[in-house]
C-alpha cells in the first residue's frame, strides 16, 4: 500500500509525460541557472542537470508510456525526433538567426566552425576547444541544447529499436560508465597539463559523460510505468539517499581542501561543488551526486509527495515551468539587456553591490519569462499546432498524430 503521505501526481491523460509538479521543477531549475550567471548562487549550474534528469524522466514516460503496436522501431524513432524537433528547434534556431542578423548589423565577423557546431548539435564539442559562440551575442548557455539532443539521438534509437528490458539494462549501465568516463578523461586532460579552467569545463560540457543524469530520470520513468506505487516507494528514499550523498560528498572534499590543499576558513568550500572543479577526482564524483539528489527531486515532484507537493503545486510555478525552454534560451539575452540599462543608471554589473546583481536577477527572470511567455504564446504554440494538421502520409496517421500531441510539450 502506498504511504499516506504520498499521492501519485496525476498524468495527464492526453499527455502521460506532463505532471505540473514537475513542470514547477523546471521553473527552479531555469532560475538557479539565472542565479549563477547574475552571481549570486554558484551552484546554480545544478539547475541544467536538474533539466537533465527532467528530460530523462519525461521522454521516457512519452514514448513508453503512450507506446502502440502501430509505433515501433524506425517509424518510431523518427516520430520520436520529429516530437523533439518541433519542440527545440524553432525557439533555438530562431534564437541564433535573429542573433547573426544582429551580429551583422554591428559588424561582427563569425567563426564557421562556431556556427557549425550550433547548426549540427555539437557546441559543447566546440566549446571546450574555445570555439563556439555567435560573435556579438549571448549564446555561450546553448551548448547544453546540444547535451540534450546528442542524447535524444542516441537514447531514441534505444528506446524505439531495443526491448524495454534491454534499454533499462543501458540506463543502468550508464550510471557506472558515466562516472568511469569522467574519471578516465580528467585523468588524461591532467596527464597533458591543460590549464585547470579548460579541463574543468571540459569536463563540465563533455559529450555522452553527463548521460548518467538523463538515465537516473529514465529510470524512474521505467519505475512509474510499473505501477504498484512503486515510485511513491521509492521517492523519500532515494531523495534521503542523493541528499546523503551530495552531503557526504561535500563533506569529503572540504576535509581534502584542508588536509591536502592546506585551505583555511571559507577557502575550505572552494571548489567543492562550484569553481575550479579539478584535483583529487571531485570531478568524477560531484555530478554523480549532484544526478542522484536531483533524481530523489524529480521522484518526489512525480510522485506527489506531500514533502513538496504544496509548494510545487502552486499554478504560477507550473506555468513557468511549462515555458522554462524559451526561458532558458532568451535568459542570456535578458541579462545582458537588464544590465546594459543598469549601466545607463549609474549601476555597473561587473564590479556592482551583490544588491546590483540581486536587482539583475530580479528584473533579467521577469524579462526572461515575459520573452518566453510571448514566444510561447505566438510563436511555438502556433508551430506546434501547424505541425499537427500537417498531413502524414504514413497509414498509421491517427496514432502517429496521437502521439505528437502527447510529446510537444515534453521538455
Amino acid at each position: 500500500m502506498a504511504p499516506a503521505t504520498a499521492t501519485l501526481a496525476p498524468i495527464c491523460v492526453h499527455n502521460p509525460s506532463r505532471s505540473g509538479e514537475v513542470d514547477a521543477l523546471r521553473c527552479f531549475a531555469m532560475l538557479g541557472v539565472i542565479a549563477q550567471h547574475c552571481h549570486i548562487l554558484p551552484m546554480g549550474w545544478i539547475g541544467v542537470w536538474l533539466f537533465y534528469v527532467i528530460s530523462g524522466y519525461v521522454v521516457t514516460l512519452s514514448v513508453l508510456g503512450s507506446s502502440t503496436s502501430e509505433q515501433s522501431g524506425l517509424a518510431g524513432f523518427a516520430s520520436f525526433m520529429r516530437r523533439r524537433a518541433v519542440r527545440i528547434l524553432p525557439v533555438y534556431y530562431g534564437y541564433c538567426l535573429v542573433g547573426l542578423i544582429v551580429a551583422a548589423f554591428v559588424g561582427a565577423r563569425q567563426d564557421w566552425f562556431s556556427l557549425a557546431s550550433l547548426a549540427l548539435f555539437f557546441n559543447n564539442i566546440a566549446l571546450i576547444g574555445g570555439d563556439g559562440r555567435i560573435a556579438g551575442w549571448p549564446s555561450g548557455h546553448l551548448w547544453t541544447l546540444s547535451v540534450e539532443m546528442q542524447f535524444y539521438l542516441l537514447y531514441g534509437l534505444a528506446l524505439c529499436l531495443l526491448p524495454r528490458r534491454t534499454t533499462r539494462a543501458l540506463l543502468i549501465a550508464l550510471l557506472v560508465l558515466c562516472p568511469i568516463g569522467r574519471f578516465m578523461m580528467a585523468e588524461t586532460l591532467s596527464g597533458h597539463n591543460w590549464p585547470p579552467l579548460d579541463a574543468a569545463f571540459a569536463v563540465y560540457a563533455a559529450p555522452l559523460l553527463h548521460f548518467d543524469s538523463f538515465a537516473f530520470g529514465g529510470l524512474l520513468a521505467f519505475t512509474r510505468l510499473e505501477g504498484k506505487g512503486r515510485l511513491e516507494r521509492i521517492a523519500r528514499p532515494l531523495f534521503l539517499c542523493g541528499m546523503s550523498a551530495l552531503a557526504l560528498y561535500m563533506a569529503a572534499y572540504f576535509a581534502v581542501n584542508h588536509a591536502v590543499r592546506g585551505e583555511r576558513g571559507l577557502d575550505i568550500a572552494r571548489n567543492v561543488i562550484s569553481g575550479i572543479l579539478i584535483g583529487e577526482h571531485r570531478e568524477t564524483f560531484l555530478y554523480t551526486a549532484v544526478a542522484l539528489a536531483m533524481a530523489g527531486v524529480v521522484a518526489l515532484a512525480a510522485s506527489g509527495d506531500r514533502l513538496v507537493s504544496p509548494l510545487l503545486s502552486l499554478a504560477p510555478l507550473q506555468w513557468i515551468g511549462r515555458i522554462s525552454y524559451g526561458g532558458y534560451v532568451y535568459h542570456a539575452l535578458a541579462l545582458k539587456a537588464v544590465a546594459m540599462v543598469l549601466a545607463a543608471f549609474g549601476l555597473a554589473v561587473r564590479d556592482g553591490s551583490t544588491a546590483t546583481h540581486i536587482l539583475l536577477f530580479l528584473l533579467g527572470s521577469a524579462l526572461a519569462i515575459c520573452l518566453a511567455w510571448l514566444s510561447f504564446r505566438w510563436f511555438e504554440r502556433p508551430i506546434a499546432r501547424l505541425s499537427m494538421r500537417h498531413p502524414n502520409t504514413n497509414p498509421n496517421t491517427k496514432a502517429q498524430g496521437r502521439l505528437h500531441r502527447q510529446g510537444v510539450a515534453a521538455l
